[in-house]
């Protein structure tokens, strides 16, 4: 069984967005070849490939938080992880429709269907609202920010984090 190397999916990218799951081991696969492995790996995030770059999503939502603490809980899930941005958002609404769903729980994840916080605050200096995103509807609305929601971490993928599997 072949999976995605490093060469082999940076040169490929232009041609190969989609959504990958990205292994503990640092390796990068299809679903198909996911399910078709005869070992037991695990996985804690997928990488989202898109036009606009590589984004790494968390398997499964962080309880609900203020805007803050929210923000807050992101960095603290990973190195480098954060809330989505609004474009970034709007990336994995698109994704639901092109298997990010099915990736998130063939890797024991959970559905990207709840509320959650972005990073993005209204600029209007009167406003005390910061931006949520429905996972469902794929609306981005503007709520105050002492209001709960949930958080779903992500971080931009580096090509210096793949690894060749061995």
């Amino acid at each position: 069984m072949k999976s995605i190397k490093a060469k082999e999916y940076l040169e490929s990218l232009p041609r190969k967005g989609g959504v990958y799951i990205h292994s503990d081991s640092g390796v990068l696969y299809t679903l198909f070849e996911w399910l078709k492995r005869q070992d037991k790996l695990t996985a804690s995030s997928v990488v989202l490939v898109t036009d606009l770059g590589m984004l790494e999503i968390a398997k499964e939502d962080l309880p609900a938080f203020s805007f803050e603490d929210a923000q807050k809980a992101a960095a603290d899930y990973g190195a480098n992880f954060r809330c989505a941005t609004r474009r970034e958002a709007l990336e994995l609404y698109d994704a639901r429709f092109r298997g990010l769903d099915e990736v998130l729980v063939a890797i024991g994840g959970k559905p990207a269907v709840s509320t959650y916080w972005t990073s993005e605050v209204d600029l209007e200096p009167s406003s005390f609202r910061s931006f949520v995103y429905n996972g469902i509807s794929g609306d981005i609305l503007g709520f105050y920010r002492d209001m709960s929601f949930a958080v779903r971490p992500v971080c931009s993928f580096r090509k210096s984090e793949f690894k060749d599997e061995k």
